[in-house]
């Protein structure tokens, strides 16, 4: 716990084969990955700045990862393995986090982002805190949370500290379950759409607390 790992520019993290990372900090002392413009950008390949794609599943929790000036569209951390991220922050980079294979965010911090902050596919999201994110968007058709192929979004807070009318919430394409959300607030302009369906799909929804859109 409490240690400092400080990116170069278009530096990034890359967990492969068989390896595993384990990020462990506490509540009282987190661990920081911090830079400015981290992700990769080679001369023959884009990606994110921490990529998990490993035979075993990574962990990484009480951790703080910030992005600062960043111009490569990618993720901040995209998991294929199954990882989990928990009791973290993560805020300042492009798009924020892509979760697949039964990988896991929970109970963490996702804010300042200029684009996506969640892309789910057959992964888990729970008790988490999202926020001022999707901000350089230029359509209504844009959105902040993607959930695709068999996700749960569950006990999640969403929504905007600045009144916006130009985004989705969350976006569902693919059989998912999103309950015991609150998505927007009582008060203020959250966007344009609290929650958008694909059509012909058959997502459980139930039990969210919606407010602060235009449409739902």
């Amino acid at each position: 716990g409490g240690a400092t790992i400080n990116m170069s520019e278009e530096s990034y993290i890359e967990v492969t084969d068989d390896g595993v990372l384990e990020i462990a900090g506490t509540a009282e002392d987190y661990a920081i990955i911090t830079g400015e413009n981290w992700t990769k950008n080679t001369s023959t390949s884009n990606g994110p700045g921490i990529l998990l794609e490993s035979s075993n599943p990574s962990t990484i929790k009480y951790a703080k990862i910030t992005n600062t000036n960043v111009s490569n569209s990618q993720w901040m951390i995209s998991s294929n393995d199954g990882s989990t991220i928990e009791n973290s922050i993560i805020s300042g980079g492009d798009y924020g986090i892509n979760l697949s294979n039964n990988s896991t965010i929970k109970n963490s911090e996702i804010y300042n982002l200029k684009a996506d902050a969640l892309h789910l596919t057959n992964s888990t999201a729970t008790g988490n805190i999202i926020y001022n994110v999707n901000n350089n968007n230029n359509t209504s058709g844009d959105s902040d949370i993607n959930l695709q192929n068999g996700s749960t979004f569950k006990n999640n807070r969403v929504y905007s500290i600045e009144d916006r009318d130009d985004n989705v919430a969350i976006w569902v394409d693919g059989n998912s379950t999103i309950e015991y959300n609150t998505i927007g607030g009582s008060s203020g302009k959250h966007g344009a759409v609290g929650i958008a369906m694909a059509y012909n799909r058959n997502s459980t929804i139930r039990f969210n607390n919606i407010g602060g859109f235009q449409a739902n």
